[in-house]
């Protein structure tokens, strides 16, 4: 990046992720590539990056944030027994971020801090279809009005950071919705909105988080998830706790629930390093089904950063 006499900050920023596991497992990919412009009446951000629904969210606090956090990087449960009774594009991932439109082009505003508050805009034009590229020459562009498409995606969120009589407090809410490209039977337009509340005091953090989303597919296959957490923070030393609930409707007389309860910690050896390590103890609770599953979690590592 680089700052203008005038003020005006405008950078890039790309992410590759290496030998990723997903369907191109074995390769580097690009993941977030946006351009950016900033100055003290807020930010815009340009290209492929999250929305103003993920970067504004409040999280509950975490026992290690790489296995119960806003995203779950580590996650031991048999992810395709879970798919296996879950309803189409309901999510097998155990974590609550707002980030349905992650992957898609999209233009968001970010307003300043005032007094600890800020919030935020996303539009993103297409959320399910891009351009088809070959090599660096942009050929035809994705179809219009293909069923299970999503268009128009815009997310309004809102927070609110600050103290009051010594106890630190975090505030937040964000909303997402997007059109069908073209309407089926039984399908809806998605929505989906999530808050969270969080109090700190001498080291000691307690939080929430409340989220819903109808997988647009209406009232049958919504998406409810529930995450409590506390943490202590003593200089280098963090110890924490977590409790993720999740309901999911998948028919009219059958639902899935999963249960997760994480307990964990960190120590800090040097600035970005961190040695850390969680237990999670979970359950899949399939009713009317042979899927129920119980399942535990051990990891132990470090996270580098630099």
């Amino acid at each position: 990046e680089t700052t203008l006499d005038n003020g005006l900050t405008v950078g890039v920023h790309s992410e590759m992720e290496l030998a990723d596991d997903d369907a191109t497992a074995g390769t580097n990919e690009l993941d977030e590539v946006y351009a950016y412009f900033s100055g003290n009446w807020g930010r815009v951000n340009f290209g492929k990056e999250d929305g103003a629904g993920y970067l504004l969210q409040v999280a509950a606090p975490s026992a290690d944030s790489n296995v119960d956090g806003l995203r779950t990087y580590v996650q031991a449960l048999d992810v395709a027994n879970l798919g296996a009774v879950l309803a189409g594009g309901q999510s097998t991932q155990l974590d609550y971020a707002m980030d349905a439109f992650e992957t898609a082009q999209k233009i968001t505003y970010m307003t300043p801090k005032f007094s600890g508050f800020q919030a935020g805009v996303s539009w993103a034009p297409e959320v399910t279809d891009s351009n088809d590229a070959v090599g660096n020459a942009l050929t035809t562009p994705a179809t219009n009005d293909d069923a299970n498409d999503l268009e128009n995606g815009v997310e309004i969120a809102a927070r609110w950071d600050g103290e009051y009589e010594g106890v630190g407090i975090s505030a937040g809410a964000g909303y997402q919705m997007a059109d069908e490209e073209l309407s089926t039977v039984g399908s809806d337009d998605y929505e989906a909105w999530n808050t969270g509340l969080n109090f700190s005091f001498s080291g000691f953090d307690l939080g929430a988080s409340y989220g819903e989303n109808n997988n647009a597919t209406g009232s049958d296959n919504d998406v409810e998830t529930w995450v409590i957490g506390a943490g202590w923070n003593n200089g280098p030393y963090t110890l924490g706790v977590s409790w993720f609930d999740r309901e999911y409707e998948t028919a009219a007389a059958t639902s899935v629930d999963v249960d997760r309860l994480t307990f964990g910690g960190t120590y800090s050896y040097g600035p970005g390093m961190s040695f850390r390590g969680a237990v999670a103890f979970g359950e899949v609770d399939a009713t009317g089904t042979a899927n129920d599953r119980d399942f535990t979690q051990v990891t132990v590592g470090t996270e580098i950063n630099f």
